[in-house]
């Protein structure tokens, strides 16, 4: 999966039209009919139904385009960050911001960083010789890093084995099930539930 088969996609339904896309992004429209179907052969699903009325996303389409838009957003954030390090502008250097061994590197589930950041925040006042770094990612991406040894520690959901094995417990949380006022009870062992979709 490459860049420009990401902004193409988002170009397609941003347009609702390949040939407008094309135009866009100043491409001929079979190579971009090309980059949508290489994306969708990578992905093993159909991103865009063409129909009379134009482009539309598929179920998986719509599910697929937010991680797309985000995808773009942290790639271009980390070109600028990156942009900026390199720029004389700018006076610390790769190891300050990107990798500090001196620095602890902390990583804290995305849903999670609210309950816990004020805490760790405050723990860390108490010690200000400790240089820190504090980034937030879904649970999987946080778990990725501490196998690969990027962060020293992280705050997140679940786990698998190996991470389990070591990891302390925090907190024990309970699900909640929501639903409309409108429809009738759920049972607690869920009997029902298919007859309320």
């Amino acid at each position: 999966m490459d860049i420009e088969s990401l902004q193409s996609f988002i170009m397609v339904v941003r347009e609702k039209s390949i040939s407008k896309a094309a135009q866009s992004l100043h491409v001929s429209q079979p190579t971009l009919s090309s980059r949508i179907h290489k994306l969708e052969q990578n992905l093993n699903f159909k991103l865009i139904e063409r129909s009379w009325k134009g482009v539309e996303l598929t179920r998986e389409g719509k599910y697929f385009l937010p991680y797309a838009i985000e995808s773009l957003h942290n790639i271009s954030n980390v070109n600028a960050v990156l942009t900026s390090i390199l720029s004389k502008e700018v006076k610390r250097t790769y190891q300050e911001v990107i990798n500090n061994p001196d620095q602890l590197q902390i990583g804290i589930e995305s849903w999670l960083a609210p309950c816990f950041i004020k805490f760790i925040l405050e723990e860390l006042k108490e010690m200000p010789e400790i240089k820190y770094k504090i980034i937030t990612h879904p649970t999987p991406i946080i778990m990725e890093l501490l196998e690969l040894g990027v962060l020293d520690f992280g705050i997140f959901y679940g786990g698998k084995e190996r991470i389990k094995q070591l990891s302390v417990p925090i907190i024990d949380d309970e699900m909640i099930l929501l639903y409309s006022s409108k429809e009738r009870e759920i049972k607690s062992d869920f009997s029902n539930m298919r007859y309320m979709i």
